[in-house]
């Protein structure tokens, strides 16, 4: 349940993360592979962006899993 919320949250900003640099603009499909190798450089946004996010995270799984 944890797992599910977290992955969703990080596929949607790694969507952004995408997007923002120009990789989605010749497709259309909604797939980001990991940011390993050549796509590393984007895997400091996704970084920042879970910090920033941390707080708000956190309080949403207590919700989800009544903590």
């Amino acid at each position: 349940m944890i797992s599910k919320c977290l992955s969703r949250h990080i596929a949607d900003e790694k969507v952004r993360i995408a997007e923002a640099d120009g990789m989605l603009s010749e497709r259309r499909d909604t797939i980001v592979a990991p940011f390993p190798g050549p796509l590393a450089h984007l895997f400091a946004r996704l970084d920042t962006w879970a910090d920033e996010q941390r707080d708000t995270l956190r309080a949403e799984i207590k919700t989800l899993v009544g903590l």
